[in-house]
């Protein structure tokens, strides 16, 4: 009996601001107005998924992001909703995936997982 695993991991880079939201089209152009009473919000998000096949798909991670980022986004407007907001954006990140398995008697599983920084600017 063969008990050797196959392992394959992958890192894929995430670029800083890439308007992968659909909030965006409701960005305001104010930001850069920054005054020092504004309340600067900075989270790192992490997020991970598991499954059979297609965890480094291309698709898949963009997916994994989106619903990521926009629910912190969507967290953040809802928890400071009483404020308005000026930006939000994230910085560079990164997504890991791999592969095991695949053996005679054992399936093949993949996980992936990302990390990206994120923040957001309100106006108090």
């Amino acid at each position: 009996m063969n008990t050797e695993t196959n392992l394959n991991e992958e890192e894929v880079k995430i670029n800083p601001d890439d308007s992968i939201d659909e909030f965006s089209v409701f960005k305001s152009e104010d930001f850069k107005k920054s005054k020092s009473t504004d309340l600067r919000i900075e989270e790192t998000i992490y997020r991970s998924w598991s499954g059979v096949r297609s965890c480094g798909d291309a698709n898949r991670i963009a997916n994994e992001v989106k619903v990521a980022y926009e629910g912190w986004v969507s967290q953040k407007l809802f928890e400071y909703r009483h404020l308005r907001y000026k930006t939000y954006g994230h910085g560079e990140g990164s997504v890991r995936t791999s592969n095991t398995g695949g053996n005679m008697g054992s399936p093949r599983r993949c996980r992936g997982s990302l990390t990206l920084p994120c923040y957001i600017i309100f106006e108090q």
